[in-house]
């Protein structure tokens, strides 16, 4: 679990961390531990919603997770994950207060008050990120900087995970917007931070571009527009081509809306009207109808304008054709190729929902169908239109629902009447001149789509469709005759499967244990050498104080001499625990070495360290183990000493310059007759 949630996507890809997140949620279940199985659950739709997956997707599976931890109880993954289920409900459904979280799911009235009691800091920088982020999309940009500021108080309860990463870039294109819309910042000092923050993500860049390097080129166009070099808009552009090949549909909503600011302020009014139909369209395709509501209502002259839509980047041309047809022609796999089929159509054709109907065995059954950015071979039969369906393959004509056949249209199907689309194309499927299926097409918030126009390039894209149809039943066909051979192709596969399994397990084992110390469950010393590097860098970046315990059990050797190792593991196993209880979430515990551990605490002073290895200190004099002497019983106590120094973030760079410090103190504590404090001077 902590590779996946919080190592893997340093390095690479964050989708790739959720199939193995997915398969830990499995195996913690069938284990039986329970907490290890919820937390996967937690990250497994954390990493989902923050990969830009498809919010309607996004609120399945977070149903499904939140099930799951109802049912095993673990209320603390179920609190975090209810201010993420929140923030979906507030992008999908445009409410009065749509930057409050206040629903079914999180209310903030009544349980802020719980988190900010409890000190529930990982909970509490998701809660003001997510306020951040709604504020963002929906434009209240005063809102919007109080929130990433209050986030970032609590920007160490999330260190290592995927959304830590994300704030710099968060903080910087609020603040820049903050400041456009304002002007009551420093512009050196704006300019500082975006800079600050796009050095952060070409290092990040290094490891694992794929996540980080729309960020990167999108903070480089805002710093240079400030800066008054004309190239800011070619890195726009390029982030805009980064986040679409990665995939984070929500980032490029956000280009694009920042995109026509960048337009709107030149007053080039031509460009600024065609990103905001592009924000429009990519926020629609993420599915946060509620942020496409409130862009309608604040935009009604360009979203509303049937001009403006047809020429919008988004629609049918020859060349566009051309190029599905051939990318249809390739691909002879039946299911793959439905796929293809409606996502080039609902993508092309400013469609919000498309269903595809064949034949087969005389009955007209649906194939696809894209509904709300997901798709899908099954459909509700009470959801579909299957009347007008019926009605289109019997009369063999084609309906395209305008404002002069409305009510007559309508008439058909009780799912029109319920559903009343603004725009809607219900067409034929023929392969040489013969009846093969049907297409629907909708579209619930614009009138008049659906023109002379796009109907003819969407009649060339259905001819070469029907084809490509004909061609991949063909090939299916053909593929049945060597069945057998297939079947024992594929059981090969599944037992080179398994051994990829079984490898995958042990990498990851071996990942654990490259990580950790095998006896106390604690990072070992290679591993928090790299926490400790990025933690210093984020303590330099926001002059937040950073300090260290060095802690040594009292007298180990003569534990181990008088009781023998199996009494002085114990002791080590112990005590590693009582640090571990003790410890905040955001510090970092290691096993240093033999009886020797180290602690790192971020955005705590040299006085706020020194009362954490006091209360430390007194509490492992209340440790007692139970040992046998010559067949008596009888309860082992022991006490640490601990030295304490607070890192120098201008000279402290590399663990070791740091550790010198807290180890000189140490010293002085052992010195000094041990079961004491001391801290560097």
């Amino acid at each position: 679990m902590k590779a996946n949630a919080c190592v893997n996507h340093w390095s690479s890809e964050i989708s790739l961390t959720l199939p193995k997140l997915k398969n830990s949620i499995i195996s913690g279940v069938e284990v039986g531990d329970f907490e290890y199985a919820c937390y996967n659950s937690l990250y497994y739709t954390m990493n989902s919603l923050l990969s830009g997956k498809n919010l309607q997707k996004m609120q399945i599976d977070f149903s499904e997770q939140v099930k799951l931890m109802h049912g095993l109880r673990q209320t603390y993954q179920l609190l975090y994950s209810s201010v993420w289920e929140e923030l979906i409900s507030n992008l999908t459904i445009l409410k009065d207060n749509p930057i409050t979280l206040e629903g079914s799911h999180f209310s903030e009235k009544k349980d802020l008050t719980i988190l900010t009691d409890t000190n529930s800091i990982s909970i509490l920088y998701n809660f003001y990120y997510s306020k951040a982020f709604l504020a963002l999309v929906y434009e209240d940009i005063d809102l919007a900087y109080k929130f990433i500021l209050e986030a970032k108080t609590y920007h160490l309860g999330v260190a290592s995970l995927y959304q830590f990463g994300e704030f710099a870039f968060y903080e910087s294109i609020i603040t820049y917007r903050y400041y456009k819309v304002n002007s009551n910042l420093n512009k050196d000092e704006v300019i500082s931070l975006i800079d600050n923050a796009v050095n952060y993500y070409d290092s990040l860049c290094m490891s694992a571009p794929e996540n980080n390097l729309h960020k990167k080129n999108m903070l480089i166009a805002l710093s240079l527009e400030l800066k008054g070099n004309q190239s800011s808009w070619e890195y726009l552009d390029k982030a805009s081509k980064n986040a679409k090949k990665y995939g984070f549909t929500h980032i490029l909503a956000i280009i694009y809306q920042y995109a026509f600011y960048y337009w709107e302020n030149k007053d080039m009014e031509d460009f600024a009207q065609t990103y905001l139909l592009k924000t429009y369209s990519t926020y629609s395709i993420w599915g946060a109808k509620g942020v496409c509501k409130h862009l309608m209502q604040t935009y009604p002259n360009v979203l509303n304008s049937q001009e403006n839509l047809n020429d919008s980047v988004e629609r049918f041309d020859l060349k566009s054709v051309l190029k599905i047809s051939q990318s249809l022609s390739q691909e002879l796999e039946i299911d793959e190729l439905l796929k293809i089929i409606i996502n080039i159509i609902i993508e092309n054709s400013s469609s919000q929902t498309g269903y595809l109907f064949f034949q087969k065995d005389g009955e007209i059954e649906l194939f696809a169908s894209y509904t709300d950015g997901v798709f899908s071979k099954t459909q509700n039969k009470l959801m579909l239109p299957l009347q007008l369906v019926k009605y289109v393959q019997k009369t063999k004509k084609d309906i395209n629902l305008k404002d002069e056949n409305k009510q007559e249209v309508i008439q058909i199907d009780k799912y029109l009447l319920k559903n009343t689309p603004k725009s809607m194309y219900c067409s034929n499927i023929l392969y040489k001149g013969e009846f093969r299926g049907i297409l629907y097409l909708e579209n619930k918030d614009i009138k008049n789509i659906y023109t002379e126009e796009r109907v003819e390039v969407l009649q060339l894209l259905l001819n070469q469709a029907s084809t490509s149809m004909e061609n991949a039943k063909l090939f299916d066909e053909i593929s049945k005759l060597n069945i057998t051979l297939e079947n024992k192709v594929a059981k090969r596969t599944n037992e080179l499967q398994e051994v990829i399994i079984d490898l995958e397990k042990t990498q990851k084992d071996l990942k654990y244990l490259a990580d950790t110390d095998p006896m106390t469950k604690l990072y070992n010393r290679r591993y928090f050498s790299i926490v400790y590097e990025n933690i210093f860098s984020l303590a330099r970046r926001d002059k937040t104080k950073l300090s260290i315990l060095m802690l040594d059990i009292d007298l180990f050797k003569t534990i181990n001499d008088k009781y023998g190792h199996k009494t002085g593991d114990e002791v080590i196993v112990a005590f590693a625990n009582k640090i571990m209880n003790l410890s905040r979430r955001s510090d970092v515990v290691c096993r240093f070495g033999g009886e020797e551990f180290l602690i790192l605490l971020p955005n705590t002073n040299i006085d706020g360290a020194e009362k954490i290895a006091q209360k430390i200190r007194k509490a492992t004099l209340e440790i007692s183990i139970l040992v046998e002497e010559f067949s008596n019983k009888s309860e082992l106590n022991f006490s640490v000493s601990i030295g304490v120094s607070e890192v120098d973030l201008n000279l402290d760079v590399h663990l070791q310059s740091a550790v010198v410090k807290a180890d000189k103190a140490l010293y002085e504590a052992k010195e000094s007759g041990r079961n004491l404090v001391c801290v560097y001077k």
